[in-house]
């Protein structure tokens, strides 16, 4: 009987083993991510490497900062004072195969003269990357032709239709994804606004040397904190500091909610989708068909 009894003690806990515990999908959720993110730092880091290393073979890649010629290149610059409470909110543009900077800004596509002054970080992408390029070389200065003739019919606005949904909706529209698994780095699935302004925090390069490049993004922000903690610290006035520490806490809470928010109800504005590109698109898909003769 103890016999028994152990065997069936021993069959009971062994059943109980072979129930699968219940999973904690809080966890499995935090861990997705994470791989993503790094999957996605990880190429996107390739991606730069390859296009320095184009960049260095082919001339016409070549970069120069003092003519403001950026070849294929996503472009930032911050907005002062904007730029000082969130270091990563700036005006973007584009540029193109000869380098000339194209920004949505306003009621017009720019030229060759940038909203907010001269770039203070660039990026500059590999066109292979583009899935429209497989076929045949991508027409990259066509590309950049069209999409600032299709927004010079959208109005503006900061907070929906915006020069971050400019380079979004030319990097849907050439269907450019960056190396490795497309998809990976979640807000680039498609680009959106808050995708564009991600990449180019992240991995631009600063400008005329790291130092002044990065004082044009970050000095203002750095001057400020140091006044109001040297209030702080050697005259005992902490209420500047509160209210600086209120105010960055704020503004960006309130940045990275709305445009994540808008980014996940996946809206036109945050994808740079005009309505005219998606009919180009329709139309560039049955050429394709057709010549193919599918």
């Amino acid at each position: 009987m103890v016999g028994e009894a152990l065997s069936d003690h021993g069959s009971v806990h062994h059943h109980e083993d072979d129930e699968p515990p219940t999973p904690f999908l809080g966890l499995d959720i935090l861990i997705d991510v994470g791989a993503s993110l790094w999957q996605g730092w990880l190429a996107a880091t390739k991606e730069v490497a390859a296009a320095a290393a184009d960049a260095a073979e082919d001339p016409s890649m070549r970069i120069d900062h003092a003519a403001h010629r950026y070849p294929c290149c996503l472009v930032w610059t911050p907005i002062h004072p904007l730029t000082w409470v969130a270091p990563y909110v700036g005006h973007v543009g584009l540029g193109d195969r000869d380098g000339i900077i194209h920004d949505f800004a306003g009621r017009h596509v720019g030229r060759d003269a940038m909203a907010f002054g001269w770039p203070a970080r660039y990026l500059q992408l590999d066109p292979a990357r583009a899935s429209r390029s497989a076929g045949a070389p991508l027409d990259w200065a066509a590309e950049v032709s069209h999409a600032a003739d299709a927004f010079e019919k959208v109005e503006y606005g900061l907070l929906t239709w915006n020069c971050h949904s400019f380079l979004a909706g030319f990097l849907n529209a050439i269907e450019h994804t960056p190396e490795g698994q497309p998809g990976s780095f979640g807000l680039l699935r498609t680009w959106t606004v808050a995708g564009v302004g991600l990449r180019l925090f992240l991995h631009a390069h600063y400008v005329h040397g790291r130092r002044a490049g990065w004082m044009q993004q970050w000095g203002g922000t750095a001057v400020v904190t140091w006044c109001v903690l040297w209030l702080g610290v050697w005259h005992g006035v902490w209420d500047l500091a509160k209210l600086w520490l209120l105010l960055l806490v704020s503004v960006n809470g309130f940045f990275v909610a709305w445009f994540g928010a808008l980014a996940f109800l996946r809206l036109d504005s945050q994808r740079g989708f005009v309505h005219e590109d998606a009919d180009r698109r329709d139309s560039d898909s049955d050429d394709d068909m057709l010549r193919t003769g599918l």
